[in-house]
């Protein structure tokens, strides 16, 4: 049975889960771990489906994530062995359940995201989080990484026409050959996290209590260190009254300093921010929401032509 959808997504079609639900308890790996096995479905943002369990010695939850790649699963069992409380601990891992051909992991789980509740301390957290990150894949070789390269970014600036985003996006895209050489000159390519957002960090503590966080959906890939913090920037712009949202780029640089990780300070921290933003906000940038929040529109042409202006 398929249990892909067309986009790329596990299914969560009736039919599709509870086959998945059967092939799990199917699955000798994960049920001598795990007992009272059943779904955990997150409908937003996700690829993969999530079912949970109890663990047969512990008695703690475990996540069984559905629909994981090969290089997920490497990598977080690497980092765990390299830095144990960065990522989650990997009960089991495969790339099949039951009869369905499909990558997964059967790993502890990490009951608190980030959030507002965090009153701003969720950014330092995930910040740090990212410092560990860059410190341990230093120790990891993985010669098939995928790598942002000029042409990538030309991409993602010509996808980006056909939504239109506010400002002189064809100026942006017609230096972008330049601005890539300045970007690479000055930051350098190394593993990053690349999907470095809220969504994909966790802590062991309930707000405000936790003093570290947990990286999960692992998905790295070999490009300029400043695509992390202005990826996560561009996506948390949009209320002015956040707590601890802004100047992300700068203090994850000064953090990289800190760590003696390859960092910018000053006018060149700065010529390669508004580079940096105005890439990702045409990148992010969907017109729906600009239709239900006007500040949205603002933030994401602001970003865009000060890039476009160096």
């Amino acid at each position: 049975m398929e249990i892909f959808a067309r986009n790329g997504v596990v299914s969560r079609s009736r039919e599709t889960l509870a086959h998945i639900l059967e092939a799990v308890n199917q699955t000798k790996a994960i049920t001598r771990i795990a007992s009272d096995i059943e779904l955990f479905v997150q409908e937003y943002g996700m690829a993969a489906v999530h079912l949970r369990g109890i663990h047969r010695k512990t008695g703690l939850v475990v996540i069984i994530k559905v629909g994981t790649s090969s290089r997920e699963n490497s990598w977080t069992k690497k980092l765990h062995k390299v830095m144990s409380d960065l990522v989650p601990k990997v009960y089991a891992s495969g790339a099949k359940l039951g009869n369905i051909k499909v990558h997964w992991m059967a790993m502890e789980a990490i009951p608190f995201g980030l959030g507002d509740s965090w009153k701003g301390k969720e950014f330092d957290l995930l910040l740090d989080a990212g410092i560990r990150f860059y410190q341990a894949s230093t120790k990891i070789n993985d010669p098939t990484l995928l790598e942002t390269t000029q042409e990538t970014v030309k991409k993602w600036l010509q996808r980006s026409l056909i939504k239109r985003p506010p400002g002189p996006i064809d100026n942006l895209l017609a230096k972008v050959y330049d601005h890539w050489g300045l970007i690479d000159e000055k930051c350098g390519r190394e593993v990053a996290f690349d999907d470095f957002h809220l969504a994909n960090v966790m802590t062991k503590e309930p707000p405000p209590n936790s003093r570290s966080a947990i990286l999960i959906d692992i998905h790295p890939r070999r490009q300029p260190w400043i695509l992390d913090p202005a990826y996560l920037q561009v996506l948390n712009s949009n209320d002015p009254n956040r707590p601890g949202h802004k100047n992300l780029i700068s203090r994850m640089a000064r953090k990289r300093k800190d760590a003696d990780l390859r960092s910018l300070e000053s006018d060149e921290l700065e010529m390669a921010s508004k580079i940096a933003l105005g890439w990702m906000a045409a990148r992010q940038w969907k017109p729906e929401v600009a239709k239900k929040q006007p500040e949205y529109r603002a933030v994401y042409e602001k970003f865009i032509s000060e890039a476009s202006e160096i």
